[in-house]
């Protein structure tokens, strides 16, 4: 019964304002608009700071709580930027390693001295064949690890920038109350 009626009002509704060329819609939203404005305006002082005040207080856990995102983000980008230096160094060291033996392959001898043993020919070429997949791996992971401490970044800068949107929030609202 009431969905025919919302149904019929709003066919009437529409009917008129196409015919008859009376603006219903905008008569609608004006009324709207002039009861929202009353309610706020009838609204008491007192009421408004209180309401002020509690979105203040209501801030303030969210303040924390992104105050304690970005030291979390700090410490692991920190964390990463320190892993990505020993992941740097360490592939530095095996880069250098690949290239001393590979050197030493082109010199066509059939055995290798190195740290006071000797070594095959074959031997060499397997160790050095088994370095340099780790140093793909390793790469891999640098490339990946870069990656992450981008995103890190991103997100640190993010937390950050919403922290200053809140404690701007922040400082309006208390800048009304006063």
């Amino acid at each position: 019964m009431i969905r025919k009626m919302v149904l019929t009002g709003g066919a009437l509704a529409l009917l008129s304002s196409v015919t008859l060329g009376v603006p219903l819609f905008s008569y609608a939203r004006c009324g709207v608009d002039w009861l929202r404005s009353s309610a706020n305006e009838s609204m008491p002082l007192e009421w408004e700071l209180k309401r002020a005040r509690q979105m203040i207080a209501d801030l303030k856990p969210e303040i924390e709580v992104n105050a304690t995102r970005i030291a979390r983000e700090k410490v692991d980008v920190n964390r990463l930027q320190k892993q990505l230096s020993e992941t740097n160094t360490r592939l530095a060291n095996a880069r250098t390693d690949i290239e001393r033996l590979t050197d030493d392959l082109r010199s066509d001898n059939q055995r290798y001295t190195y740290g006071g043993r000797t070594y095959t020919s074959s031997q060499v070429k397997n160790d050095l064949s088994n370095r340099f997949k780790r140093f793909k791996t390793q790469k891999a992971t640098l490339d990946k690890l870069e990656q992450m401490l981008m995103a890190r970044e991103r997100s640190l800068q993010a937390a950050k920038d919403r922290m200053d949107e809140m404690l701007s929030a922040k400082r309006q609202l208390e800048v009304e109350v006063e």
